[in-house]
């Protein structure tokens, strides 16, 4: 396959993906749209909490902002001198 042809079906794919990450985003749809009415009126209900996701994954994700919200908090403000 010449590198071509390639990007043409990564375009491709962006636009319609197949196999299991479509078939995890319909899941994750409608897994949502059930939750919905026991939702407040209004209320945004997220697709990322209904995805299917590997083992892990969202631990290593919530490691990262705790690291990332540690490392903020952490830097002085430096005071302006007179």
């Amino acid at each position: 396959m010449t590198a071509r042809a390639y990007r043409k079906w990564e375009l491709y794919w962006k636009a319609e993906p197949w196999g299991p990450f479509r078939d995890n985003l319909h899941a994750a749809l409608i897994a949502r749209e059930v939750r919905r009415p026991q939702m407040r009126k209004g209320a945004r209900v997220e697709l990322e909490p209904f995805l299917i996701r590997e083992p892990g994954e969202r631990q290593r994700d919530a490691n990262k902002k705790l690291v990332g919200a540690l490392m903020a908090m952490s830097k002085v403000q430096e005071k302006p001198h007179d």
